[in-house]
């Protein structure tokens, strides 16, 4: 999007009515992208984000970030982006036009609740839909690309969770095996371990292995030519989904979330209307992950769709 942007000149939109506080585009759209989703005549813009780990957060004297936050990951909104507030600042970039569009993105990508689109939302929810391995793909080439060389750093959230299972294996260390305290800690250290013990099975896997477990990094042969095994150690190490399969039946998920019976309550939409994927996520969304679970029926019904993947 910042690219669409400052291609036509547009290097900065104002963030409030009176056009006297402006953001950065680059900084703020840079990570956003730009889909079409088609169904018989019709068709719904929609944005999804793919974000590497950039470490450029903060907020100004005036309270207004000067940059998207630092969390890596992808973020697929069912939020349309109403592309008429784009081509209007084409056609006429005035202030006006340029609040408008401002406007339109921030209700797609903020954190404010909107009404979903009913055409990309049912997309998505569809099964045999490709949308989510399309996003998938393009998103582990962004993030194998993002850095020179072939060893790829991931984000300060993965190296959160590695301490945090350190940590609570020195607390589980003096504790009787048959506490309450140690049986809760012991499970809580069986759900963190999901990412590393797929990063183990993808090492076990191959000769050389993938991920690092010193310094957190994966290394790659040939970045233009992705190997499988490749793709799902950045898969895991940025999305939290250890599979395609998974990371599809989360979309999916997120989806069939605003056409379940729970969707009146805003709690529960809110968390819906975008599927955000990132390390961390399962402690923050608050939505059950079933998708986790590649024995799950949601997780195996993309399976059959689209192959083990």
């Amino acid at each position: 999007m910042s690219t669409v942007l400052v291609n036509k000149g547009i290097e900065h939109l104002p963030t409030k009515p009176n056009y006297t506080k402006l953001i950065n585009v680059e900084k703020h759209f840079d990570d956003w992208y730009i889909f079409v989703v088609k169904n018989n005549a019709s068709e719904a813009c929609g944005l999804f984000m793919m974000r590497e780990q950039e470490n450029d957060y903060y907020i100004n004297s005036d309270g207004i970030p000067n940059a998207d936050p630092d969390v890596p990951g992808i973020i697929i909104s069912f939020i349309e982006l109403d592309i008429t507030k784009l081509t209007n600042c084409f056609e006429n970039d005035s202030n006006a036009n340029r609040y408008a569009l401002y406007q339109a993105l921030t209700k797609v990508v903020g954190q404010e609740t909107h009404e979903h689109n009913d055409i990309i939302a049912e997309y998505f929810a569809d099964t045999s839909s490709d949308g989510a391995y399309l996003i998938a793909e393009k998103s582990v080439n962004f993030f194998a690309n993002t850095f020179s060389g072939n060893v790829i750093s991931t984000s300060d959230n993965l190296s959160s969770l590695f301490e945090a299972i350190e940590n609570i294996k020195i607390q589980m260390q003096n504790m009787p095996i048959d506490s309450v305290d140690y049986i809760a800690l012991s499970q809580y250290k069986m759900d963190l371990e999901r990412i590393p013990n797929a990063l183990k099975a993808i090492n076990d896997a191959v000769v050389t292995p993938i991920f690092n477990f010193n310094n957190y990094t994966i290394t790659v042969q040939n970045k233009n030519n992705l190997t499988l095994h490749e793709k799902q150690a950045i898969l895991a190490c940025f999305s939290s989904n250890v599979t395609f399969n998974s990371f599809a039946a989360e979309v999916e998920y997120h989806a069939d979330a605003l056409y379940s019976r729970l969707a009146i309550f805003e709690d529960w939409y809110s968390r819906a209307v975008r599927a955000d994927m990132f390390v961390g996520e399962e402690n923050e969304s608050g939505i059950l992950d079933k998708y986790y679970d590649l024995d799950s029926d949601i997780v195996q019904g993309q399976v059959a769709a689209h192959g083990e993947y």
